[in-house]
C-alpha cells in the first residue's frame, strides 16, 4: 500500500513467449510482457517505483504500462558455445516512466554475445 493516504497500488504482468527450435544449429526465441501499474508510488523524479520496493517516501503515483517485446537469435557451435543477437523494444503508456528511458516512451535494444557452458 502507498503511504501519505494516497490510492492504493494495483500491479498485474502477462508474459508469453515461446522458443522456436528446428533441427540443425539455429534456434529462435520470442516474447511479449505486459506490466501495468495503478497508482505505482514514484520517486521525485516521476520513475515508478518496483512492486516491492520501499515506498515511504512517495507523495505522488502514476498509472501506465510497460510493454516489451523481444527476441533473439542463437547459433551453437557445440554443446558448450553459442553466439546470440538478442533485442527488444519497449513501450511505455499512461504516466508509466522507468529511469532507462531517460524520460522517453519508447527504447530499443540490442546486443550480441558469446555464451560459454562449462
Amino acid at each position: 500500500d502507498n503511504p501519505n493516504g494516497l490510492s492504493s497500488r494495483s500491479d498485474n504482468a502477462y508474459t508469453i513467449s515461446t522458443k522456436i527450435a528446428p533441427p540443425g544449429k539455429i534456434d529462435y526465441e520470442l516474447g511479449y510482457q505486459i506490466m501495468k501499474a495503478e497508482n505505482a508510488g514514484v520517486n521525485g523524479s516521476g520513475n515508478v517505483l518496483n512492486a516491492f520496493k520501499d515506498d515511504t517516501g512517495v507523495s505522488a503515483v502514476a498509472s501506465g504500462n510497460r510493454n516489451t517485446v523481444y527476441g533473439s537469435v542463437f547459433y551453437h557451435f557445440d554443446k558448450s558455445t553459442e553466439v546470440y543477437l538478442a533485442a527488444d523494444h519497449q513501450t511505455l503508456t499512461g504516466n508509466y516512466m522507468v529511469a532507462t528511458a531517460h524520460g522517453y516512451k519508447d527504447q530499443n535494444e540490442v546486443g550480441v554475445g558469446v555464451r560459454l557452458r562449462f
